[in-house]
């Protein structure tokens, strides 16, 4: 994919968390990549407990605004 194909891909599923995993990432880099939506850039090495904590932590966003939005379809909010 090219740069703006994946830049428009990015911006176009805002409700899937875009996590990138890399080898090496400056801060320009890190700055560039959150600016066009993606929410999380981690280094490696990683962990299993450090994956495990991001995507925990995304699946209960998703999971939090899936609830209200169900709880307001119908009626109950």
């Amino acid at each position: 994919m090219k740069k703006d194909s994946v830049e428009k891909y990015i911006k176009s599923t805002r409700r899937c968390p875009v996590i990138a995993v890399t080898a090496h990432c400056d801060d320009s880099v890190k700055k560039k990549a959150l600016s066009v939506g993606i929410v999380k850039v981690v280094e490696k090495p990683v962990d299993v407990e450090m994956i495990e904590n991001i995507l925990a932590e995304y699946y209960y966003k998703w999971l939090i605004q899936f609830i209200i939005i169900f709880m307001g379809f119908w009626g109950f909010g």
